[in-house]
């Protein structure tokens, strides 16, 4: 029943009332089922951000994808631009978006929405830090918001760009371990090593 159904308005309040303002820099980590049916369907709940954060502001979301171990690796696999990511429905919504910027790393790439999106996501290749998109969102006074997953993924990003920045996550037994095939820019199939690693990558089913 429709009764039953958020409207994309009073998810904008919401997030208006929690301190969501126009003009924000906002990374989302958001299970879209835990959130909630819109009465426009779960695209509301991009509607919904987008809004709240008006045409001056800017959308990040994770858009990782596939990693294995170097020998388990499938070879049938080829991460480019266009490869689905592992990171949720709000970030397929974000990829299928028409203003979609998508950065290019073979593992840990973000997608945003906006005004600062190519600023916040310029560079972020096989050959710069993994989390490198989280320092451009904390020097742009960005807010970070967990939605419907706080339980199952209660963090941010921000542990693992701690990581890396303080070396830990060049520490790990799994470094140049974790790889991927991924397409270049120029169409040649090269093979990605993951030199930085985060803690819950251990844990990742994909490398099980």
């Amino acid at each position: 029943m429709t009764a039953d159904l958020h409207r994309t308005e009073s998810i904008v309040r919401d997030l208006r009332n929690i301190g969501i303002e126009s003009g924000d820099v906002l990374l989302v980590r958001a299970d879209c089922l835990r959130i909630g049916m819109l009465e426009s369907g779960v695209s509301g709940i991009l509607d919904a951000f987008l809004e709240a954060i008006g045409p001056d502001g800017t959308l990040v979301v994770p858009a990782f994808t596939k990693q294995f171990l170097i020998w388990r690796m499938d070879t049938s696999y080829v991460r480019d631009q266009t490869t689905p990511s592992t990171s949720g429905a709000l970030t397929r919504l974000v990829l299928k978006h028409p203003g979609c910027v998508r950065s290019e790393h073979p593992t840990t790439s973000f997608a945003a929405i906006g005004n600062k999106a190519e600023a916040i996501l310029a560079g972020h290749d096989g050959g710069a830090p993994a989390y490198l998109p989280m320092r451009r969102i904390i020097e742009l006074d960005g807010k970070m918001l967990v939605s419907g997953c706080a339980e199952s993924n209660p963090g941010f990003t921000t542990v693992h760009y701690a990581q890396e920045v303080l070396g830990l996550s060049r520490r790990s037994v799994l470094r140049n371990r974790i790889a991927v095939r991924y397409r270049t820019k120029r169409g040649a199939i090269e093979l990605f090593r993951r030199s930085s690693i985060g803690d819950a990558i251990k844990a990742s089913p994909l490398l099980q």
